[in-house]
């Protein structure tokens, strides 16, 4: 068996340079696109197939049904009237007629045709000024004999590599099939599953894939369902959700801090509430804190629908983590939905001692350094920000759990560059602080957190620059149980072994006081999205996650009606807005891209932004200045992504407060609002937008007890996929729902944003349409990993190598 694996690893690593024809600069622009070896050509599958293996009589074509003739060569003409055109006229023995157009051709090319000569074209006819005629076909000169056998297989058309011409990349390919391993050799799924779903073999599939024979099922092949591609989306389904797993099972061998309290603050927070928690965020939250009381890195999501209360779920974890003397940082993609966490967490934790601090890029100067100083040092329990805590210049003191909102809207990168912040580094020699901690001062403090104030709140830990020995103040007696102080200069190690504390595990003394080491403690990680996620996307793309659904909205919260209007009716619609203001309640008015100006030569140059946000700012002012001179009664606001933090947080801050009727906006208040009186929703311009960007906008309604309504106005005519999305949003209002419709319309690709996230972007499967090989891809992978791990990685290896390795950030 080794030797067999080394057989088979070597054939799958021979370079690209083995095969004919492959110089430096074709193998450089290969490897540009991730083929370098005779696997990765293996895997390289056609995009779609020509048939040639059979001759269309010329009376027979059809415009825009591609097909192959054979013919003799009539006449030559080339012109010159607006572009140099090359005509080659062309007749079979049924006296049809056909012209090939050429407007990109070379004097050489030119000389090839000559009346009388057999040609052979391959192209899509359409009508011309003579009749049918292709432009620019494939052909091949066949000599006057005409006896040229025709193909016995489709032909495929592989995906475009700049620099490739598509004959060579074939040809590779083709010799990259020749040295094909036997099926025995190649084979790594067990038989009797193949058997048992009625699916070929590796080496059938990549054959049939690559040299479909001529009556196949070219429908079947169009549509994804060929049991060649179902064996292929199988293994790639398997491939890459044991990669994910894998990265799950390396990263749990890490630890964690276990935050295991009794739950005082937890009991204090669901006291002061004013709410009582649903079932199923009791439900969630009951599985977070499970999760979390373990020595391993917690990474659960949670997924709830548009004002199912995710944030209260995760105000309660957090009081875990700062009982247990730690730290935790919440990131939001947007300073307004930063903003609104930071409010209601103030509100909640503060009147409970929890120190809560702000950190996004408009803090700056000294602020920025006090609220750096306190991250350092501690004194910040819980910090709040956006990418700028992500930034290298901040350093946590304690960080043990990392909860991101909205986590798809976050780089690959910064998600990771959060999680690692939290992890324990091994410490400084004696006598140093450890890297990456700063020193605490006392002085400059937004709050006085000296150990000499006897009223220190509780959950608080005292940061002192005086009288430490080995990290403890000896005049502090009361420090609470797992209080840590601040490093400072002259510790000891940075934290005394017998701080009553410590936890077990994770500082341990080197034994010459030189040196020390702990244990690589990563932080538990909370990450939340208001955009549910269908159950096959879950299944397949967060293998690597626990997934928990708030799928219960609080009691009180009422179903908004969506209705679809055409903007002619929008004097309808403003009379709508007039008597909802007279009523005392609060209307949005969402203006997206509008189409007409995105070509304006004479739009100001974008700033800060770009020319979307530039023009969708513009549109902004315009519905803003009509409604305003529509509804002289109404109090009008104006609210776009261009306007200074400051003024954006002013105006929404107004609109909370009941001091503006009507708020004419951006999609800036996708997340993150929440107004209780405002009861109708104005979409423009609606049949632009996704479906879980209209359902986000739509939760901004609905919040309070009052009827709501969300009107889409669009503008016709509609295109066909727009119809299905306004439809989908008049009928439900299930946030589930929509996300297995929205997978439905564009795909797992988009919908993830594959880009963005890092994961790997399927070659072959389709998770809407391969959605019952799921049950078979988790079993196979959990007995995989269970007796073969070995197996499992060369599995993985195949179809993904590196490109899923950030998929669990």
């Amino acid at each position: 068996m080794p030797a067999l694996v080394r057989s088979l690893q070597s054939t799958f690593g021979q370079p690209i340079t083995s095969l004919s024809g492959v110089g430096p600069k074709i193998a450089e622009k290969l490897a540009a696109r991730g083929l370098s070896t005779l696997q990765d050509l293996w895997l390289q599958l056609p995009l779609r197939y020509q048939d040639r293996t059979w001759l269309t009589p010329i009376a027979q074509l059809r415009p825009g049904v591609a097909a192959q003739v054979e013919g003799t060569i009539e006449a030559v003409e080339r012109g010159f009237r607006y572009r140099p055109v090359l005509r080659v006229a062309i007749g079979d023995d049924a006296c049809g007629t056909l012209v090939l157009r050429f407007f990109h051709f070379r004097p050489a090319q030119v000389g090839q045709f000559t009346p009388g000569a057999r040609i052979r074209v391959y192209g899509t006819p359409r009508p011309g000024q003579q009749g049918l005629e292709i432009v620019h076909p494939d052909y091949k000169l066949i000599g006057a004999a005409g006896q040229a056998p025709l193909a016995d297989t489709l032909e495929p058309v592989y995906p475009a590599i700049e620099g490739v011409p598509a004959a060579i990349l074939r040809k590779l390919i083709a010799q990259a099939l020749d040295r094909l391993p036997d099926q025995a050799t190649l084979e790594l799924l067990p038989e009797h599953l193949l058997r048992a779903l009625q699916l070929p073999t590796l080496r059938e599939a990549l054959l049939t894939m690559h040299r479909p024979v001529r009556d196949a099922d070219v429908a079947a092949l169009a549509a994804g369902t060929h049991p060649a591609q179902r064996r292929l989306a199988l293994e790639e389904l398997l491939a890459h959700h044991l990669s994910l797993r894998r990265q799950r099972i390396a990263l749990q061998q890490h630890g964690a801090h276990a935050l295991a309290g009794p739950g005082t603050l937890v009991a204090q927070l669901l006291q002061a509430l004013p709410f009582q928690l649903t079932g199923a965020q009791q439900k969630v939250f009951a599985q977070i804190r499970a999760d979390l009381a373990r020595p391993r890195p917690m990474l659960r999501l949670v997924q709830g629908d548009v004002g199912s209360g995710k944030t209260v779920v995760a105000a309660l974890a957090a009081m875990l983590a700062v009982e247990a003397g730690k730290q935790v940082a919440l990131a939001a993609p947007t300073e307004l939905l930063a903003e609104q966490h930071l409010a209601t967490l103030r509100g909640w934790l503060e009147p409970l001692g929890v120190r809560v601090a702000w950190l996004a890029g408009k803090v700056t100067g000294k602020a920025r350094a006090r609220v750096l100083e306190e991250v350092a040092c501690g004194h910040a329990q819980v910090v709040v920000g956006t990418h700028a805590l992500m930034q290298e210049s901040v350093a946590f003191h304690d960080l043990a759990l990392v909860i991101v909102d909205e986590q798809h809207r976050f780089g690959v990168h910064q998600r990771l560059a959060l999680r690692d912040k939290g992890r324990a580094e091994p410490q400084a020699p004696s006598g140093r602080a450890m890297d990456g901690e700063r020193p605490c001062t006392t002085e400059g403090l937004a709050r006085d957190a000296s150990t000499s104030a006897p009223s220190a709140m509780e959950g608080e830990r005292p940061c002192t620059t005086e009288g430490l020995a080995g990290g403890a103040s000896t005049s502090a007696p009361s420090a609470m149980d797992g209080e840590r102080p601040c490093p400072t200069e002259g510790l000891a190690g940075g934290a005394s072994t017998s701080a009553p504390g410590a936890m077990e595990g994770e500082r341990q003394s080197a034994g010459d006081g030189d040196q020390a080491s702990v244990r690589r403690l990563f932080p538990h990680q909370l990450v939340m999205t208001a955009t549910p996620i269908p159950r096959t996307l879950a299944m397949a793309a967060y293998a690597d996650l626990d997934v928990s659904a708030i799928d219960e909205l609080p009691p009180g919260r009422t179903p908004v009606q969506t209705i679809a209007l055409s903007a002619e009716r929008r004097p309808e619609l403003i009379e709508r807005i007039r008597a909802a203001c007279a009523e005392g309640r609060q209307v949005y008015w969402v203006c997206t891209l509008i189409e007409e100006a995105e070509d304006d030569p004479k739009a100001a140059p974008a700033t800060r932004g770009g020319p979307a946000m530039r023009i969708e700012a513009q549109a902004a002012q315009t519905t803003f200045e009509q409604l305003t001179q529509a509804l002289p009664q109404a109090r009008v606001a104006l609210v776009h992504g261009r306007m200074k933090p400051a003024e954006k947080q002013a105006v929404m801050r107004a609109f909370k407060d009941g001091q503006a009727d009507l708020l004419v906006a951006t999609t800036v208040i996708e997340v993150g609002v929440d107004v209780p009186n405002a009861s109708l929703m104005v979409v423009e311009n609606a049949e632009r937008l996704g479906l879980a960007q209209l359902h986000q906008l739509r939760g901004r309604v609905g919040r309070g007890a009052a009827a709501s309504s969300c009107v889409l106005l669009y503008q016709g005519p509609l295109s066909a996929l727009a119809r299905q999305r306004l439809d989908t949003m008049r009928q439900t209002n299930d946030g589930f729902v929509i996300a297995e419709k929205d997978l439905e319309l564009r795909g797992p690709g988009e919908l993830l944003g594959t880009r963005q996230t890092g994961l790997a972007a399927f070659r072959v499967a389709d998770l809407a349409r391969d959605a019952d090989l799921l049950p078979q891809v988790h079993a196979l992978a959990d007995t995989l990993l269970a007796s073969s791990p070995a197996l499992a990685e060369r599995i993985s290896e195949r179809w993904t190598g590196g490109a899923a390795r950030y998929a669990s950030a």
